[in-house]
């Protein structure tokens, strides 16, 4: 035995006795002694268990699972498990059925029917012993292998903003030139181009469009590398969410005849707030583009209210709509509920508003069933003192 017990702890094993018959808890003394453990005290009650297990620390406890007092074997077992990570063995003269339901709640790393054989008892002891050693070796893989993921994430959103800010420069010149170019063609084109000429400002068109897209996912990528911080810093002053939406609605009107969207606008209130006017900005456009590029042709429905408490923004499309397993999901970084192939994008929009939502103190949730549309909803404190920036 004392080698086994060596392969799991530099000495014999430390065994607390829970037991409020003293008879009973000499003789588990004399058999644990005679099985070459050390008994490191013997407690009668619950409350004295949880004493003795703080200042001795036991490797093992063996608890009697019907204790006198206020608190029995079976609850002191899991407080034992659950406040120290010390394992118990639970000790009783009783078997049944809805015992033994009781103390799988308490996560019991043995059980002993009494009266029981010394080899009986040793061996719950050794299983107890070696699965703790287990469990906590797995825990230590967990803890290794999360540090390896945090590291790697963090490695992740370094390449990406590094990558971001070398991108975002040519790529904002080459936008430039292009716009440029587009504007000499159009004031240099003859009255009688020839069949090549006649398709020289489409393709300008189009590359202005790839360079517009590819800007803009540099930016998301910039957003998402700085919103990787604890606290987004916020240029807070006083706000008409109201403004924001409309002229936000406006910039958008090209997008969403182009893809057959009715925007319908209804403002009852100014909506006025202490908020970051160009991260409301980002909030707004990121649900008007989800609801045009989701919303199927149909109408998108945006809505302002306020009560002088809270602002309350609503963005609803009557399109493809989001499954419920997926509406929390849809917030998380570079997540989607629907195929890459067929709508395209990072995955990061969503993840971008929640952030800045909460980051005005705020909360953002989405009501919706498949084939049905979603509706998107913004609540934010009116007060200054909301948020956490």
């Amino acid at each position: 035995m004392g080698e086994k017990q060596a392969e799991l702890l530099a000495g014999p094993a430390s065994v607390l006795i829970v037991e409020d018959e003293n008879i009973i808890a000499l003789d588990v003394e004399q058999s644990l002694k005679k099985l070459g453990y050390k008994v490191s005290g013997l407690a009668r009650s619950g409350a004295e268990a949880i004493e003795k297990a703080t200042s001795c620390r036991p490797d093992v406890v063996l608890m009697d699972i019907r204790l006198g007092g206020p608190t029995d074997g079976i609850d002191t077992g899991g407080l034992l498990w659950s406040k120290m990570n010390i394992p118990v063995v639970f000790l009783t003269a009783y078997a049944d059925e809805g015992t033994l339901e009781r103390a799988k709640s308490a996560a019991p790393f043995g059980y002993v029917v009494k009266p029981f054989h010394d080899q009986e008892l040793h061996a719950a002891i050794m299983m107890a012993l070696f699965k703790h050693k287990a469990f906590q070796e797995l825990e230590e893989r967990v803890r290794e292998r999360t540090i390896l993921l945090e590291e790697a994430v963090r490695s992740r959103d370094e390449f990406l903003l590094v990558a971001a800010h070398e991108l975002r420069t040519p790529l904002t010149a080459l936008q430039l030139q292009l716009q440029g170019l587009e504007r000499m063609v159009q004031g240099t084109l003859h009255s009688s181009p020839s069949d090549d000429e006649r398709k020289i400002p489409g393709k300008i068109e189009k590359a202005v469009r790839s360079a517009g897209r590819l800007c803009a996912l540099v930016e998301r990528l910039l957003d998402v590398s700085g919103l990787g911080a604890e606290k987004l810093p916020l240029l807070r002053e006083e706000t008409s969410l109201s403004q924001v939406v409309m002229e936000t609605v406006e910039t958008f009107r090209a997008k969403a005849e182009s893809a057959g969207c009715q925007v319908q606008l209804e403002v009852a209130d100014p909506a006025i707030g202490t908020w970051d006017r160009s991260r409301l900005e980002q909030v707004v456009s990121n649900l008007l583009s989800n609801a045009i590029k989701y919303g199927g042709g149909k109408p998108v429905d945006v809505s302002v209210a306020a009560d002088g408490k809270v602002a309350i923004l609503k963005v609803a499309d009557q399109g493809i709509g989001i499954a419920e397993a997926d509406r929390e999901r849809i917030f998380g970084r570079f997540e989607r509920a629907v195929s890459l192939r067929h709508y395209g994008g990072l995955g990061l929009g969503l993840y971008i508003t929640r952030r800045l939502v909460e980051a005005h103190g705020g909360t953002i949730w989405v009501d919706s069933s498949p084939g049905a549309g979603a509706t998107f909803s913004v609540e934010l404190p009116q007060g200054r003192e909301a948020g956490r920036s």
